[in-house]
């Protein structure tokens, strides 16, 4: 949990800075649309971080049962899973099973456009 908040100090403050602007925005619409930026940002990042781990695995070759396990988050290094003669099964064969994979990276994606456009069309209709 520690690791958790160390890894992740900035983005807990934006979040928390952007949930302020939010209400603040009941007083400045300006904040509105700074808080949307600041969320599609955080969006993005994750995202990237998403499809960067996922290309991480896949690229593991088929007979390795080794991971190193400080990748994700905890205190131990390596584990062995499996037995050795244990092949691992290819994930993702076809483009359903591909497009469920990255589901998570994708949503975010589409989630961080959608407050960027928000923050454009705010933007277009304040100067007009």
């Amino acid at each position: 949990m520690k690791n958790f908040f160390k890894k992740n100090l900035w983005c807990i403050i934006l979040v928390l800075i952007g949930v302020v602007l939010m209400f603040l925005s009941a007083i400045i619409v300006y904040f509105a649309i700074i808080a949307c930026v600041i969320f599609g940002v955080l969006c993005f990042y994750y995202a990237t971080i998403l499809r960067k781990k996922y290309k991480s695995l896949e690229s593991l070759p088929e007979d390795e049962n080794i991971f190193d396990a400080t990748k994700l988050d905890y205190d131990e290094e390596v584990y062995y899973i499996g037995e050795p003669n244990n092949r691992r099964k290819k994930v993702g064969k076809n483009l359903v099973s591909k497009i469920s994979i990255h589901a998570p990276s994708i949503a975010l994606y589409l989630l961080g456009l959608g407050f960027f456009s928000i923050t454009a069309i705010s933007f277009i209709k304040s100067l007009f």
